[in-house]
């Protein structure tokens, strides 16, 4: 699941910056079902949110599930940005967010 996410992600996900690629990963069809969006909260620094989550009742039981979804987020990033857990629905938040900076 997490290889075939990351190579749908590299088709649309291609800008020379962290916060075009942000742009793209939030149109790319992979994360349509989520419902995603960002903004912009510092210089070089941006809060991505997912509204829902299809997987929620099984990521409740397994952890994986929110762990890979970060994982695939970092890869269509880059190794010029980190990705960092801000909140998640199953843990009560009514989004799960994480906080995305580059590092140049």
């Amino acid at each position: 699941m997490e290889q075939a996410q990351v190579i749908e992600l590299q088709q649309h996900v291609r800008a020379p910056s962290v916060g075009g690629r942000l742009r793209e990963l939030v149109r790319a069809p992979t994360f349509a079902p989520f419902f995603p969006e960002y903004e912009q909260t510092a210089e070089r620094t941006w809060c991505l949110r997912f509204r829902h989550c299809p997987l929620k009742e099984v990521a409740s039981e397994y952890a994986q599930c929110c762990e890979l979804e970060q994982r695939v987020v970092q890869v269509a990033l880059g190794e010029s940005a980190t990705v960092e857990v801000q909140s998640r629905m199953t843990d009560g938040s009514p989004v799960c967010a994480f906080n995305v900076r580059s590092g140049g």
